[in-house]
């Protein structure tokens, strides 16, 4: 991996003034910079080099995004401003014939990920094309690659195009609980439109997170199992009248609540919802505003469904009650 960073960060005889430079100036540079420009001023000089990997200093990369191909594997890092290409049976940028791919995409991962007190902002993982054993064969090594880490990988957002529950369940619990504050799971063009939660719900990961987007799965996991979360997006086969009372009940409950939205297919008890709500404020969309007691803020629960349809939602958000006209 060290000729991955010669490639794109060569080394450069640095001024000999840097070798004087105090230690509290240094750190005060570093506090600066992100993952790629730490390991720009690493390759300087040999000072630089012997610093950095003493104080080892925090490092963030803001995206790294993983696509997955039938016959490759892109690596993208949006603040490092370059892509890597991994194609089988060579290497794009070191152009090694007979090396396998995807173990020259996990020997540099497992590098630079490698950085002890590395925070990546958004990790992305696509799969474009490829069947389930594509799929498996990846989630599987990118396990294994996590798995052989020091400590979970400290990620603020995570999303994961997957097939089935067990290419979650093969990275998730090792990113860090508490740190994971938004997970998003999407479907592949060739998965099936159901996905079982039933693991995935039992991870600190899951619990702890703040936000949580499954959109283009149908799940059938109870509605208060999401509850707990700051902003919720869902899409299930069926919503019921006892599902949105829950959910208007947790926005009265709880400060932290901002957005909850459910796609769903039917709606059986629609006809139940004025009796349970009062009367609408606005249509054909329907919309109620509650105050919650003893705040500034309101909630505000718009319906927009019809028979013809086959289909609809119904979103919560919560409002400042100086702003429930707009």
């Amino acid at each position: 991996m060290e000729n991955f960073f010669k490639n794109i960060m060569p080394r450069r005889k640095g001024p000999d003034y840097l070798s004087k430079m105090p230690s509290i100036i240094m750190l005060e540079i570093l506090k600066n910079c992100d993952y790629w420009k730490i390991h720009a001023l690493r390759n300087t000089c040999h000072y630089l080099r012997d610093f950095i990997d003493d104080v080892q200093p925090d490092a963030t990369i803001d995206s790294i995004k993983i696509s997955v191909y039938k016959d490759s594997i892109f690596l993208d890092f949006e603040s490092g401003s370059f892509v890597v290409k991994y194609q089988k049976s060579q290497s794009i940028i070191w152009k090694k014939k007979r090396q396998d791919y995807g173990g020259k995409f996990c020997q540099d991962l497992n590098y630079i990920l490698g950085h002890p007190k590395l925070t990546v902002n958004d990790f992305f993982v696509s799969l474009n094309l490829v069947g389930p054993n594509t799929a498996i064969k990846f989630y599987s090594d990118l396990e294994a690659l996590l798995k052989s880490m020091v400590q979970p990988l400290s990620v603020r957002r995570l999303t994961l195009q997957v097939f089935f529950e067990e290419d979650v369940m093969s990275v998730l619990p090792y990113f860090e609980a508490g740190k994971l504050e938004a997970i998003s799971v999407n479907r592949t063009e060739l998965s099936d439109v159901q996905l079982s939660l039933d693991r995935i719900m039992e991870t600190d990961q899951f619990k702890k997170a703040k936000e949580i987007e499954i959109a283009q799965f149908m799940v059938d996991a109870p509605i208060h199992h999401f509850c707990h979360f700051e902003k919720v997006r869902l899409y299930v086969s069926t919503i019921r009248l006892s599902d949105v009372l829950t959910i208007k009940q947790t926005f009265f409950d709880s400060p932290n609540a901002q957005f909850f939205q459910v796609d769903f297919e039917r709606f059986p008890e629609v006809s139940r919802l004025v009796e349970a709500l009062g009367p609408p404020h606005m249509m054909p969309r329907r919309n109620w505003f509650f105050e919650v007691p003893n705040s500034n803020r309101a909630v505000s629960i718009s319906l927009l469904y019809a028979e013809s349809l086959l289909s609809g939602d119904v979103l919560f958000i919560v409002r400042t009650t100086s702003n429930l006209g707009n």
